[in-house]
């Protein structure tokens, strides 16, 4: 099964738009999942990430990018009913953005997902959700866990079961399936990193300046 974990849910309470009272409230654009932390469970993982807007005026999407370290682990984000050029959603109305995932390392994935729009309650109208992926299945020459070797940092004991889904086991155990125990990212991280420069909740900032 396939999940996704997210560490903050941003939720708005400002009030409906229809009504006699005019409502002066710009169009404000709000994610419901940020950071996104993909749990591996298949070849090809897909996700779609809920936009809101919760302003009064149309928020107009003209764009979106992913940025970060490996950026071939993650297929062109798709906006839905995105067409000539923008995506708009209506006051009080949403919106998706799918994102496709199919990791070609064993080590850990850390990038962002840019939405440009004409939102106000972020920088420039640049909506940045952080999202980060476990890598892939370890290949044929992947280093295996045994009594004398140690994993590197930021690595676990994992066997691949069959399907690409990938559980935790004890160095030295013996084969199951023919599946040893190698040196793998574990299946769900804590959190993502953050982008360098942008101030979002719920990352954590790169163990250094090249991370």
């Amino acid at each position: 099964m396939i999940r996704a974990l997210a560490l903050a849910t941003l939720v708005s309470t400002l009030g409906a738009c229809d009504g006699a009272d005019p409502c002066d409230v710009p169009p404000t654009i709000r994610p419901n999942t940020s950071p996104l932390i993909v749990c591996q469970q298949t070849e090809v993982f897909e996700v779609p990430i809920l936009i809101e807007n919760k302003g009064c005026d149309d928020l107009v999407i003209t764009g979106a990018a992913i940025r970060g370290d490996i950026h071939e682990s993650f297929g062109t984000p798709e906006l839905a009913g995105f067409s000539e050029g923008e995506l708009i959603i209506p006051p009080e109305g949403e919106g998706f953005v799918r994102v496709s995932y199919a990791p070609t390392t064993v080590s850990e994935d850390h990038i962002w997902l840019t939405l440009k729009s004409n939102a106000a309650n972020v920088s420039g109208g640049d909506l940045v959700i952080p999202i980060c992926g476990p890598g892939a299945t370890a290949g044929p020459n992947a280093v295996a866990c045994v009594e004398t070797t140690q994993c590197a940092e930021g690595l676990s004991c994992m066997r691949s079961n069959g399907n690409s889904i990938l559980r935790e086991c004890m160095p030295g155990e013996e084969a199951v399936d023919g599946q040893e125990c190698f040196c793998q990212a574990r299946q769900c991280m804590n959190t993502c990193r953050c982008p360098p420069g942008t101030d979002v909740d719920g990352c954590q900032d790169p163990p250094d300046a090249g991370g």
